[in-house]
């Protein structure tokens, strides 16, 4: 497999509601969906990583189950968290 689920990471550790709640990730938020809007609707992580089998992660929308038209501001919006260095040799998840 390329990616595991793991569940419920903001009650394993703190560290992970810290990340949720960086003022960084909280702007973005706000700026994508808008700031009267914007809620956590979970606190699952999905670990990916690129391998032979799938050189390429893929780029992709989450809120294409919704119906057209979409308006100015994103339904769905994810933060990304890198846990390991990108390097010349092993590259992005995607391009």
């Amino acid at each position: 497999p390329t990616q595991y689920l793991l569940q419920q990471l903001m009650s394993v550790h703190r560290e992970f509601r810290d990340l949720a709640l960086h003022p960084v990730a909280v702007a973005l938020m706000d700026h994508m969906i808008g700031p009267k809007w914007a809620r956590f609707s979970s606190t699952n992580c999905f670990v990916k990583w690129k391998g032979p089998k799938n050189p390429n992660l893929g780029l992709h929308c989450d809120q294409a189950g919704m119906p057209l038209p979409w308006g100015r501001n994103a339904l769905t919006a994810n933060t990304n968290w890198c846990l390991t260095d990108y390097t010349r040799e092993n590259g992005a998840l995607a391009i």
